[in-house]
């Protein structure tokens, strides 16, 4: 397991993820879903480190 790489940004623990095997987690500059996950683009645009963190419901 690779618990160096935390929480997600969704809020999931990373090291419990088998989809990207070779990711290095959501903070890292070259993420494999930077160009196409929503979780990532608007925590980022919010100043957020974590989808937990936002005060809005409507998300």
């Amino acid at each position: 397991m690779k618990r160096e790489l935390g929480i997600a940004r969704c809020g999931l623990a990373c090291c419990l993820c088998a989809e990207h095997i070779n990711c290095k987690g959501c903070h890292a500059e070259d993420c494999e879903g930077k160009e196409w996950c929503e979780n990532r683009h608007c925590s980022i645009e919010k100043g957020l480190t974590h989808c937990f963190a936002c005060m809005e419901q409507s998300c």
